[in-house]
């Protein structure tokens, strides 16, 4: 849950989305991120929000370490231990 306080949360809160639109796009990611790697580009054709939103999305989840890049520039979802 968000605290609205750490770090994270006020980094989430200056990509400009409300809430709600980040954590759909945040779930329709990791639904097809954590199947499989994929490219930034296959990926937000996937996803049925606004490219510019998505891409904020993705930012904010490789810069907190939700995902990163193989070696072959595709999206890993990282597992949570």
């Amino acid at each position: 849950e968000r605290c609205g306080k750490c770090d994270a949360c006020i980094q989430q809160d200056e990509i400009e989305l409300n809430q709600n639109e980040f954590d759909l796009i945040q779930e329709e990611i990791k639904s097809v991120v954590s199947l499989e790697p994929i490219n930034l580009h296959d990926l937000i054709g996937k996803i049925p929000f606004k490219e510019d939103n998505i891409i904020k999305v993705i930012q904010w989840l490789l810069d907190n370490m939700y995902m990163y890049y193989d070696d072959d520039r595709n999206l890993v979802w990282k597992r949570m231990t």
